[in-house]
């Protein structure tokens, strides 16, 4: 399907989906398509898309608004290391939109509720928040597209600029078998993007059970990523998929861990839930404007 006939397509939907599109910049509303090594390796994605409810119902959703809650295993705690094992909880909501990538994240752990980390369609700001000050910050790039990224990797394939190929099958850990891997390579019009994503997907369900990425994000739709993104040298670190659900016909991870492998085997250094997410929820675009008190983190001035 041509861009202009998917565009078309979007603006037929419905009327929220027309007034939602209305909103946002033209630029941010082309969909491209990714490059293949192979139609073997096309059919393979595009089996793994459908079995995780289709690309238009994603493209198309008003919003991806869900809860994440973490437990980051690996960090340190104890009075040497100046930290608690309440600071390696994460718990934050999240509410992004996937054609544009807009979105906010609320951190009710910081006691107030509001939201305090945003972009706009021009701007990411962040309010200030305090949570693990001795150890990890996330950043807010982090709290707004880091696991949603992951989360929505079935769809994110599709976007001009990515480069898809096949790789070696591969064990994932604690799963039985041999996964199908292919891996994202990222080639977006003037800008530099690092690094790469492999994803392991089931060979019998064609769902996505696995993924490594050495670059912290893949490429989103919308003009929100710096001009330069190098990769963070990660290949050890992967995520594996312990549950999945249904949220309004889209299939996403539940319950997924992270796992450091060394020399001396796998080592769990977080687990994640997913609670309560909606592709239904329409984006609250009063929460994207930027408060006063907050500071604007791209694009850097």
């Amino acid at each position: 399907m041509s861009r202009s006939a998917r565009f078309v397509q979007l603006l037929t939907l419905s009327s929220a989906a027309l007034v939602a599109a209305l909103t946002i910049p033209a630029t941010a509303l082309a969909q491209g398509s990714p490059t293949y090594d192979s139609d073997q390796t096309r059919v393979l994605v595009e089996s793994m898309i459908d079995a995780h409810g289709g690309l238009d119902r994603w493209w198309a959703a008003p919003s991806f608004d869900y809860t994440v809650a973490m437990y980051l295993a690996a960090m340190p705690v104890g009075e040497d290391a100046g930290r608690r094992h309440a600071d390696n909880w994460r718990f934050y909501r999240v509410a992004i939109e996937p054609r544009s990538s807009r979105g906010y994240v609320s951190l009710p752990g910081e006691g107030t509720g509001d939201v305090h980390v945003g972009h706009d369609g021009k701007q990411v700001w962040r309010r200030p928040y305090s949570f693990d000050v001795q150890r990890f910050r996330d950043n807010p790039m982090q709290l707004l597209y880091y696991h949603y990224s992951m989360l929505s990797l079935p769809w994110l394939t599709q976007q001009e600029g990515v480069n898809i190929a096949r790789a070696d099958d591969a064990e994932l850990q604690g799963k039985a078998g041999l996964f199908a891997a292919v891996d994202l390579t990222f080639a977006p019009e003037g800008k530099t993007h690092g690094g790469y994503y492999r994803l392991f997907i089931d060979k019998e369900s064609a769902r996505l059970s696995g993924w490594v990425a050495t670059t912290p994000y893949p490429l989103l739709p919308g003009a929100v990523l710096p001009e330069e993104l190098g990769g963070n040298g990660r290949p050890n670190m992967f995520r594996v998929v312990d549950d999945w659900m249904d949220a309004d016909g889209l299939l996403i991870p539940q319950a997924y861990n992270t796992f450091m492998i060394t020399a001396d085997g796998a080592h769990l250094a977080g687990t994640h839930l997913v609670v309560e997410p909606s592709f239904s929820s329409e984006l609250r675009t009063q929460l994207l404007a930027r408060p006063a008190d907050a500071e604007i983190v791209l694009p850097r001035r």
